[in-house]
């Protein structure tokens, strides 16, 4: 993988329009998690710890008929060191459990967490009419920070000093310099690339929750049952998701004790 010193316009593009295409499928992205791999000691590669989150995650997510859509972005910062930014989708009512199980999945990966080693922040909130997505635009201003400031159209290059930065363009981004990375450094979840935007919203929605029907009806298997301890207790309640099917009826899945989702490669990174 060739290093990169910048977020090319490819992939700043990528990421804004994959934002803008969850909110039309219904799902916006609100919710901003940052993750300082250096901090945590990570063992292996950074981009391997980052995968293998992702399909806890979205495992995890798909048993409560949630699924999962993303853009994230790498940093190397001064103090913080390599660290990563995610956007994503997180309903209200999981968006607590997730935030405490985003930093045992880390841990089961072999991190070591302290309290600002994963962290969550307030999601945002979109409005209606035209400032509906006002909140979300600054989030994404602030995870690509680190693009070029060379590209046409985009910034005009300043530099100060030994910094090269430069003046707000037309996408409203202050770029800075945000360190070398070895590896993808600006991507979307599969499910909100190119070839699922070419599908359009609706059909690509209809795809999403078919998937997501098909995970929380597979039986479980016994690598899960550890990770899903909490739906064994008495006390714990049965999850209802209502799922849209290809021939516009509706199917209530009841997900207790007996299902579990299975990973799916569809809600993976872009190849």
């Amino acid at each position: 993988m060739k290093a990169s010193d910048f977020i090319n316009l490819h992939q700043a593009e990528n990421v804004i329009q994959a934002v803008g295409f969850s909110d039309l499928m219904g799902w916006p992205i609100r919710d901003h998690l940052e993750m300082n791999c250096e901090e945590m000691e990570i063992p292996g590669r950074f981009p391997d710890f980052l995968t293998e989150f992702f399909k806890l995650a979205g495992n995890w997510l798909a048993y409560r008929g949630v699924p999962l859509l993303y853009v994230y972005s790498w940093e190397v910062g001064r103090i913080k060191g390599i660290h990563v930014h995610v956007l994503l989708h997180i309903p209200d009512r999981v968006r607590r459990d997730f935030k405490a199980k985003s930093k045992k999945w880390a841990e089961s990966l072999g991190a070591t967490i302290d309290k600002t080693s994963v962290h969550m922040k307030e999601p945002s909130r979109y409005r209606d009419g035209i400032n509906r997505w006002n909140a979300i635009k600054g989030r994404l201003r602030y995870i690509l920070k680190g693009i070029d400031p060379d590209i046409d159209g985009v910034t005009q290059a300043v530099r100060r000093g030994d910094e090269l930065t430069g003046e707000k363009g037309p996408l409203g981004i202050q770029p800075a310099f945000q360190g070398r990375i070895y590896w993808n450094r600006c991507r979307a979840s599969q499910n909100l690339g190119p070839s699922a935007r070419l599908r359009g919203p609706k059909q690509q929605k209809c795809l999403i929750e078919n998937r997501l029907r098909k995970a929380a009806l597979r039986p479980q298997s016994p690598s899960n049952k550890t990770n899903l301890s909490e739906f064994n207790s008495p006390d714990a309640n049965p999850v209802k998701a209502s799922i849209s099917v290809p021939d516009g009826s509706k199917t209530t899945v009841v997900v207790g004790d007996k299902y579990s989702p299975a990973h799916n490669s569809s809600l993976s990174e872009e190849p």
